[in-house]
């Protein structure tokens, strides 16, 4: 394959300009010299060609180490060659007087070297006056390819040639590499000394280059960056490169990356065979030390004084297999290291695993080694130092190597305790990678539980068996943990405590399935005040503070303070992650969402770049529950996606529930009901309903049907959440306030008297500091109260409600104090009030919907209850009366709008007699503000996303 370097021209050109001169009797001589796989060959081939065909006659040779010390063997591949007449094999015969001589010229010879010294004059200046004798018919070129390969006499006579040609038609061109090969006598004396011979230094191909190569082959230079850093501008590499490229099943068609194949490897493994040995195991030494190589290690490894090993580092350099040093494409150390047996490769690691050691090297660029050393002959220490370098690159996210570490320190443990901290690296890691493949690391972690090797923490295993239904397995696991015959640990008794509240606060259903004695255990008492107890300022210990709080019904403000302590004091890594989130959560539910959201923003950016799809996914999660409860819908809908979608689906499990609850109350606030039945549609994991997010999930379908007026479904629904909230301690109305939508539902049903009773007892239930669910409350507590006290008991809900970011629950209650001052008779606070409520609704995307007029068509569906249908009917204007009243307050005359809508003028007058009634205005230039009160009067708000 023609590579047609521009450069290569001009080399060419030079050689063709001195046969040019040789033809008319100025012969020369030139070495072509370059580092190996630069185009040496390939040039002197063209030029011998070119040669040949313009009638010269060309004499080739190909030196190689195997002849090199076979006397005249060069010699004699290129007189081989020589077309002889009859008549001059006579006269050689004759000349020569020891027949010896011509097989000398003809096959070279394996005599004495002190014989061949004897006959070397008279054999030279034969071969000279034979090669004169070809040169008068036509020129003569003699081509010598590696002539830093031949043999000692071969040399000397090619430097006899060299010295007699200037006024002959001869011309002698021989290549050479420079640098990867000791430099011989001839090169220093006879050639790079004397002016008699032009040298011709050939380079690697720079970007440029290789790129109009590209252009050549592909019509455009794309890639061109990347195909130099594979190949270095080596010719020989960067051709092997080229014939990969068709059959590559990895090749890019569009960003045209390099593929490496076999034609690469076996480039690579040419370029180190012509090298030579010395500088062939420099560039293994170098492919297995990789990133952490240096000139001192490689010497070491390599058994010499750096100094030695410098030139060969050069001339690797200078062929582009190494750059500085070292291989700055992982294709080109792969190609060297296959070229090891599997024996040496792993014998090769091993040692250079242990000078890296005992030099100090990092862990991490020790693992590197070891890791590809294989399992068989370690050092003692190699199991320590993988596990460390694999605690470091889970540090880092570095998920995939964490893998490789772990598993190696695990298969090479001799210790319980090292399996048992290795299999626990390998369960964080998969834990935050990918959830759903922790179940082999588990198993294993089992089995030393039950052997009684089991440590470390507890809570992410019982976590995962939980989740996974698997309580017996649970059970006997903390029962191991915290056996009553044996002394706890304070770090594991908080950790244990923590678990129980956490459970109760997120899985209540599943808490409830583990047997009490079980139960005792994860109730263990809790002295943090002896000496000692450095426990006491822990993220554990401060989250189980919060969660008390929390389930306690307490004060919302100071299970915050606790939840942000520890967010604000404490990192993000396995041990922590958890209590992170859960304490994120709490703020969330405790209404602290703008405290919640810049934690949440600073832990995703540092979950995303620790590669940990798994908090990741946690974490949005979250941040949707933010955009939910500050009523910025259409974030909420964005951010529950990008949670599922961080998670592969068969790694979601119980998760899945959560972000769906969060698109369904999101899409009903916006009136999107068709999302919403959409979504409801999807299969939930059976586990998922044993959890506070499935009764949430309940909760939300239940509040759709609210919205949608299908009340007996709804009441059913939320009923059975309830129940199931308060069978499992979890009746809370700031985390799960299934009585607004029950009452709701009751409002909906005509049932007005339970939905009071209901929101009474929410409030009783509630902390004074809860203000969205008081607010929301006392809104609802008004629809049950007498006309004369609603207007006071929505002004303290609406007080309520400006405590807290719940803009669409203050827009409902404005909404609803809007109306009621228009009943009573109150049209311009009404209007100013109801303009407020369009407001906010419209900020957070939200529609506001009448709590008692028919929305949705189906199993439920019904109008106003009797007790308010005479009230609200003054103010409900007729399709036709909504038409006309609409275009008149855009200040369209009597006749414009009866010619718009098709109907008499008449028809016009007679509708907006009824509209000044019904909206209680005298003139039509009240019109947009009565019919903007009359929007927000007919729309009491969507159920609070709660």
């Amino acid at each position: 394959m023609d590579l047609g370097r521009r450069g290569r021209e001009a080399e060419a050109e030079v050689l063709r300009g001195m046969l040019a001169r040789t033809v008319l009797g100025r012969g020369g001589s030139a070495l072509v010299s370059g580092p190996v796989g630069c185009g040496k060959s390939a040039l002197l081939h063209a030029f011998a060609e070119g040669a040949a065909d313009g009638g010269a006659v060309v004499l080739s040779a190909a030196c190689s180490e195997t002849e090199g010390s076979t006397p005249f063997s060069t010699i004699a591949q290129a007189f081989h060659q020589a077309p002889l007449r009859p008549e001059q094999l006579r006269g050689l015969r004759e000349t020569v007087p020891d027949r010896d001589c011509l097989s000398f010229l003809t096959h070279g010879t394996g005599d004495p070297t002190e014989r061949v010294e004897r006959l070397y004059p008279p054999v030279v200046h034969q071969l000279w006056r034979a090669l004169l004798d070809l040169s008068v018919r036509r020129p003569l070129v003699i081509v010598i390819d590696d002539v830093d390969r031949a043999d000692a006499f071969s040399l000397r006579a090619l430097a006899f040639i060299a010295r007699r040609i200037r006024s002959a038609r001869v011309m002698v061109v021989v290549t050479a590499q420079t640098g990867t090969r000791r430099t011989s006598g001839f090169l220093q004396g006879e050639v790079l000394r004397q002016p008699s011979w032009q040298e011709i230094r050939l380079t690697p191909m720079s970007v440029e280059d290789v790129a109009r190569t590209l252009t050549r082959r592909f019509g455009d230079d794309t890639g061109a960056h990347a195909w130099y850093d594979v190949s270095r501008g080596n010719p020989l590499l960067l051709k092997a490169l080229l014939e990969d490229y068709p059959t590559a099943a990895g090749a890019d068609r569009r960003s045209r990356e390099p593929v490496v194949g076999p034609s690469f490897a076996e480039a690579m493994s040419a370029c180190l065979h012509r090298c030579g040995p010395e500088v062939a195991e420099v560039a293994v030494t170098t492919a297995v030390l990789g990133d952490h190589v240096t000139v001192e290690l490689v010497a070491d490894l390599m058994g010499t004084a750096p100094g030695a090993v410098l030139p060969w580092i050069r001339a690797l350099d200078a062929a582009g297999v190494l750059a500085d040093g070292r291989f700055t494409h992982a294709a080109g150390r792969a190609a060297v290291l296959a070229l090891l047996t599997r024996e040496t490769s792993a014998r090769l690691h091993r040692r250079a695993a242990e000078r890296l050691y005992y030099a100090g090297a990092a862990p991490a660029a020790v693992a590197d080694v070891l890791l590809a050393a294989g399992e068989d002959d370690l050092p003692a220490w190699s199991g320590a130092l993988l596990r460390e370098a694999g605690t470091l690159a889970l540090r880092d996210g570095r998920i995939d190597r964490v893998v490789e570490c772990l598993e190696l320190a695990h298969r090479i443990a001799t210790e319980p305790q090292d399996r048992v901290s290795a299999l626990h690296l390998l369960f964080s890691a998969h834990w935050r990678l990918r959830p759903g493949g922790c179940g082999r690391h588990v198993d294993r972690l089992l089995d030393a539980a039950r052997e009684g090797c089991f440590a470390g923490d507890v809570s992410p295993v019982v976590s995962y068996l939980l989740w996974h239904e698997r309580f017996a397995d649970a059970e006997m696991l903390l029962t191991r943990v915290a056996a009553p015959d044996r002394e706890v640990p304070l770090r594991t008794r908080v950790e244990l405590r923590l678990l129980r509240l956490s459970l109760a606060y997120r899985a209540p259903g599943l808490l409830g399935r583990l047997a009490p004695e079980v139960l005792d255990v994860l109730d263990a008492d809790l002295d943090t005040n002896g000496p000692g107890c450095e426990i006491g300022m822990s993220p554990q210990l401060q989250a189980v503070r919060a969660l008390e709080v929390v389930l306690g019904g307490g004060d919302p403000d100071e299970a915050a303070a606790h939840a942000e302590h520890v967010v604000q004091n404490h990192g993000l890594d396995d041990g922590t992650a958890d209590v992170l989130f859960t304490m994120l959560s709490v703020l969330v539910d405790m209404d602290r969402a703008a405290a919640a959201l810049p934690w949440c923003e600073t832990l995703l950016a540092e979950a995303e770049r620790r590669n940990a799809p798994a908090w990741c996914a946690v974490l949005l999660d979250v941040r949707a529950a933010v955009a939910l409860r500050t009523a910025d819908f259409p974030a909420a809908v964005a951010y529950a996606r990008r949670a599922l979608t961080a998670l592969a689906v068969e790694d979601r499990g119980p998760f899945l529930t959560g972000p769906l609850v969060t698109q369904v109350q999101a899409h009903t606030a916006m009136g999107q009901y068709d999302q919403v039945a959409r979504l409801l549609m999807q299969p939930v994991p059976e586990v998922s309903f044993q959890t506070t997010a499935g009764l949430r999930y309940w909760q939300a379908k239940g509040l759709y049907y609210v919205t949608t007026n299908r009340s007996p479904s709804a009441i059913t629904t939320l009923r059975a959440c309830g129940e199931l909230a308060v069978a499992w301690q979890i009746d809370l109305p700031a985390v799960l306030p299934w009585r607004t939508g029950t009452a709701h539902a009751l409002l909906h049903a005509g049932h007005t008297d339970r939905a009071g009773v209901l929101m009474r007892e929410q409030l009783d239930r509630s902390h004074r500091n809860h203000a969205r669910v008081r607010g929301v409350s006392l809104r609802l507590l008004a629809h049950t109260a007498e006309l004369s006290e609603r207007p006071r008991l929505l002004k303290e809900a609406v007080e309520q409600l400006q405590r807290c970011p719940g803009m669409l629950e203050q827009a409902h209650a404005l909404a609803d104090l809007s109306k009621v001052l228009h009943r009573l008779g109150e049209g311009e606070r009404a209007r100013l009030t109801g303009r407020r409520a369009r407001q906010l609704a419209a900020r957070c995307h939200a529609t506001l919907v009448d709590d008692r007029r028919t929305v949705h068509g189906g199993e439920g569906a019904r109008t106003a209850p009797a007790d308010d249908a005479g009230a609200d009917s003054a103010f409900v204007l007729s399709e036709a009366e909504q038409r006309v009243a609409t275009l008149a307050s855009r200040g369209d005359k009597n006749q414009e709008i009866a010619h718009k809508l098709s109907i008499t003028v008449s028809t016009v007058e007679q509708h907006l007699t009824r509209v000044y009634r019904k909206l209680q205005v005298q003139r039509r230039a009240d019109l947009p503000d009565a019919l903007e009160t009359l929007a927000v009067e007919n729309g009491v708000g969507q159920v609070p996303s709660l």
